[in-house]
């Protein structure tokens, strides 16, 4: 009788993880997965029902992956380094930004698109980053003169521009970019967004 197969469910999250940034999502199956650990099928369906698990639990972990990204101190800014984040993710991180915008993406609900589209943007932004709700968010230390419906609408139009520029970026449509050249577009755009919604106070 062949001996019984033991293997924990993070070694089998951190086998199909590897295999994701490495080859993509469409090369994250059981039979890969089993491979890469060098066991057989049965302990990966044993520890998740389906594929769909799994692929949750890996969006999840590419999501956390991405944030790491943003907290990442680029800049003296936290709210600069949440965008350059984003696009260093997509330089770094190619096929797991394929997978988190592109392979899977979740789209938004009503409601997060209601969040997101209005004063309660920067709410589910700190939310999404787990900024402390007791302390000030990079949006209130980067912009302490301007209203919470102006924070939300440069927050907005930031975002919009952020991941435009990471797509391009990953597409190979621009070429990469050192922080110091993210920055001075971030900047750009941030100063234009700025000027926009505060010119007539």
């Amino acid at each position: 009788m062949p001996r019984k197969q033991s293997i924990s469910k993070e070694a089998i999250i951190e086998a199909a993880f590897n295999i994701l940034r490495t080859r993509g999502f469409d090369e994250c199956s059981v039979r890969n997965i089993s491979a890469e650990l060098g066991i057989s099928t049965m302990p990966i369906y044993s520890q998740f029902e389906n594929m769909e698990a799994l692929e949750q639990v890996l969006f999840e972990k590419t999501k956390m992956t991405h944030v790491e990204f943003q907290k990442r101190p680029y800049t003296d800014n936290g709210l600069m380094n949440m965008s350059i984040g984003s696009i260093v993710f997509a330089q770094d991180e190619p096929m797991l930004f394929r997978f988190l915008h592109f392979d899977r993406p979740r789209k938004l609900t009503k409601d997060q698109k209601e969040k997101l589209f209005s004063d309660e943007f920067v709410d589910t932004i700190n939310e999404e980053m787990e900024f402390s709700p007791d302390a000030d968010s990079p949006f209130d230390q980067s912009l302490p003169d301007s209203s919470a419906q102006e924070i939300a609408q440069i927050g907005q139009k930031g975002w919009i521009f952020t991941h435009g520029l990471a797509t391009m970026v990953y597409s190979g449509m621009l070429p990469k970019m050192s922080v110091d050249e993210i920055a001075k577009l971030m900047t750009e755009a941030g100063t234009a967004f700025y000027l926009f919604h505060t010119k007539e106070k």
